[in-house]
């Protein structure tokens, strides 16, 4: 099976996956990368039952009036999310390419060019929920800023939910978070003052390319 990023993402080196993130070339060069409009015949089972997933989370937030999702790529997960639950939805992504694009498919709606990774984010407005959504391999190496960062964004028992898809054997950042039990276990383990778990949820479907695991996350206030 052809790999679905090519080596914008991760390449090989020596048997081993190496972090390469060059995902402005990825959209440059891709106008559908990973099949995001749901037509990817490996993923697009995967996609719908996501999202549906994580539609499910949001309709229990009822008091929760805006989102950001982190890694909203070309907007059509962002799309499906506002027009599907009482949310005002914002997006962000790390690559310029892919937020131009969107601001051109979805011009109704609000993105933002931003990295989560970094010490300091200059957007300042606060959510109610802020979504990671199936980026969790691509921030890794700075999880830490991550969850500071998302922690800042969010306004006072706001939500934080990760949503990702799993395989049986992970090749990349095993070292940090090993599949959806690891994830869980980094969360208790490290960021136990800023979240509580309120969900965990790892669904395995036969028809779909990953198993689909979500944590919901509820900010712990100073």
């Amino acid at each position: 099976m052809p790999k679905i990023s090519k080596d914008y993402v991760f390449k090989e080196n020596n048997g081993k996956l190496e972090f390469v993130g060059d995902f402005d070339g990825l959209y440059s060069e891709d106008d559908n990368p990973w099949g995001q409009n749901g037509e990817d015949n490996r993923l697009g089972n995967y996609y719908k039952f996501s999202q549906k997933n994580i539609l499910n989370h949001l309709k229990n937030r009822v008091k929760s009036k805006s989102l950001l999702e982190v890694g909203c790529g070309l907007g059509y997960v962002l799309d499906f999310f506002n027009k599907n639950s009482h949310l005002v939805c914002e997006g962000a992504d790390i690559s310029k390419v892919a937020i131009d694009k969107a601001k051109l498919s979805f011009p109704q709606y609000v993105f933002h060019k931003l990295d989560i990774q970094i010490d300091t984010i200059s957007l300042k407005k606060k959510y109610d929920i802020v979504i990671l959504n199936k980026v969790l391999l691509y921030v890794l190496e700075k999880f830490e800023n991550v969850f500071e960062n998302v922690y800042n964004l969010l306004n006072k028992n706001g939500i934080f939910i990760i949503s990702n898809g799993f395989m049986d054997s992970q090749r990349y950042g095993k070292n940090i978070v090993d599949g959806f039990g690891g994830l869980v276990q980094y969360i208790e383990n490290n960021q136990s003052d800023k979240f509580k778990i309120i969900e965990a949820q790892l669904i395995n479907k036969k028809d779909m390319l990953y198993k689909d695991g979500c944590i919901v996350m509820e900010k712990i206030n100073e």
